[in-house]
């Protein structure tokens, strides 16, 4: 099995040495400069943390269907105003 493995690993190699590049690769290339991949996922992974653990919503949903994007919506607000609650009760005194 070892073998196999090797030998699928070394035929990848190949193909990626002699691949041509399209233009998604370029405009992510492009994109990277301008905003790397690892702020992107920061900014987003405090939020759906919050919506996770305090909204229990950890149950895996399509992307594309319209009638979850309502719910995921309302969680994420909800997560927006549950992350500045402090700043919000400040305020109200």
């Amino acid at each position: 099995m070892p073998d196999q493995l090797t030998l699928a690993t070394q035929a990848d190699r190949g193909f990626e040495a002699h691949r041509k590049p399209t233009p998604r690769d370029g405009f992510l290339a492009e994109m990277d400069k301008v905003v790397p991949w690892s702020e992107v996922c920061a900014a987003v992974e405090h939020p759906l943390r919050v919506v996770r653990r305090q909204f229990g919503h950890v149950k895996a949903r399509y992307r594309g269907l319209a009638r979850n994007g309502a719910p995921m919506l309302t969680l994420f607000t909800l997560s927006n105003v549950w992350m500045v609650r402090e700043r919000l009760q400040a305020q109200t005194g």
